[in-house]
């Protein structure tokens, strides 16, 4: 048997010093919507935006202090390099 989700989610706004029957009224919505209206209202702020947007490491190169070798030999002058996106070679 197949189950089924609903989901119900309710927000109250609830404005102090007003009584229920001005929450209530249909006619008072336009005016509770005018900036004016809410300068004295609680400042709610959205931080998540902030903290995603952090500099990210795209790609990072280690390379050797010191290299040795003999005349003609090759060596391998990148230690480590790690990227988040794929390169070519």
């Amino acid at each position: 048997m197949e189950q089924m989700r609903q989901m119900l989610k309710v927000a109250f706004n609830w404005l102090l010093g007003r009584s229920l029957a001005q929450h209530l009224d249909t006619s008072a919505v336009a005016a509770t919507r005018h900036i004016s209206s809410n300068r004295y209202d609680f400042i709610n702020r959205n931080n998540n935006i902030v903290l995603e947007y952090q500099k990210k490491s795209l790609i990072s190169l280690s390379l050797p202090k010191v290299i040795q070798g003999m005349t003609g030999e090759e060596l391998s002058i990148i230690r480590n390099l790690t990227t988040k996106y794929p390169l070519e070679k």
